[in-house]
């Protein structure tokens, strides 16, 4: 009978690309999911809700590492104090630079060429255009790191080939735990260009998933305990996703962000001490890793998907497929043990 299921379910997920529509309306997409869980066709949409791995216990740093067998410094994201230091390190490096050849080129002779392009020598002229260059890019990497919170040098970091598996990665982390935990995936957005139009992705990348907790806090609605813990569980995803692959997470300031600004929103602010917000993220994180490690199948597929540019019905059908044959192949080792 168990080994049978399988077979006949896998038929299924082929519905789902066509039913699941980013471009509708939240209201339709949810329902879409509804439909597609009601029906059966969608088993691992919030399959992992009645299974969570731990309570909600606020965890120590000690406690976190017995858990996930990592040490607790692997969820700190690197990028979170680099990226920012590095920003201000390049900025202030680019000024030096650019005054320095501005002073070069103006010393060249007693008289001060650059009170005229036609009173230079040709052979100055690549010193004054360095110059330029070199200020420009200095006002641009100035702006960026104190307007635009270093958007700009984090595209162009995610924009290289050694960052994307990093990136795939981290968003399937998030995307898979959002299934798992019943949170309709409207999109996820991977291309750095089209991140950094988007203030939403901060110019990185992102999962855009409809929790109830954070829609009830948007609309003045009170979320329940239940519903902030699961929306907690899945912004730490991305981070636990990357420790699990890399040993260290690089991305995922912005989830910490989000993570804070969720449990300040949903409970008196001065309720939360940083210690508290510590321990609710290392229970929170906790519960990603084991989730991501049990269904470690689906969220590989995943990866393969999302770097193939698959849409989110499809990604949502091969999240379908390995969650049904794990607990199939559960299900037959449990027959086996049991006979």
């Amino acid at each position: 009978m168990w080994a049978l299921l399988p077979i006949a379910h896998l038929s299924s997920p082929r519905r789902i690309g066509s039913l699941i529509d980013p471009t509708s309306s939240r209201a339709h997409l949810r329902e879409a999911y509804a439909v597609l869980s009601r029906e059966g066709s969608l088993t691992s949409f919030g399959g992992a809700l009645a299974t969570l791995p731990l309570p909600l216990t606020p965890l120590s740093s000690a406690e976190l590492e017995e858990i996930t067998r990592l040490p607790s410094r692997a969820f700190i994201p690197s990028a979170s104090a680099h990226g920012r230091r590095g920003g201000a390190d390049l900025s202030a490096g680019l000024a030096t630079v650019g005054l320095q050849i501005c002073l070069a080129a103006a010393a060249v002779e007693e008289r001060l060429p650059l009170r005229s392009l036609r009173e230079l020598a040709w052979w100055q002229l690549p010193a004054l255009f360095l110059a330029a260059v070199a200020c420009a890019t200095a006002a641009l990497a100035v702006t960026d790191n104190f307007a635009l919170g270093g958007r700009i040098i984090a595209t162009a970091q995610a924009s290289l080939p050694s960052k994307r598996a990093a990136i795939v990665r981290h968003e399937a982390g998030h995307f898979l735990l959002a299934v798992l935990l019943g949170c309709p995936v409207q999109s996820c957005m991977l291309d750095p260009l089209a991140t950094l139009m988007d203030p939403t992705f901060e110019g990185i990348a992102g999962t855009v998933f409809l929790a109830p907790a954070l829609e009830k806090l948007q609309s003045g609605g009170d979320p329940s305990r239940e519903e902030v813990y699961h929306a907690a569980i899945i912004l730490m995803g991305g981070i636990a996703a990357e420790a699990l692959a890399y040993g260290s997470a690089e991305g995922g300031a912005a989830d910490e962000r989000a993570l804070v600004s969720l449990l300040h929103a949903s409970t008196p602010a001065d309720q939360w001490t940083d210690a508290d917000v510590r321990a609710y993220a290392r229970v929170a994180v906790a519960n990603a890793v084991l989730l991501l490690g049990k269904y470690a199948e689906a969220l590989d597929a995943l990866c393969d998907s999302l770097a193939s540019g698959a849409t989110v019905g499809e990604c949502v059908e091969q999240i379908e497929l390995s969650f049904v044959r794990h607990h199939s192949s559960c299900a037959v080792d449990d027959s086996l043990l049991t006979g």
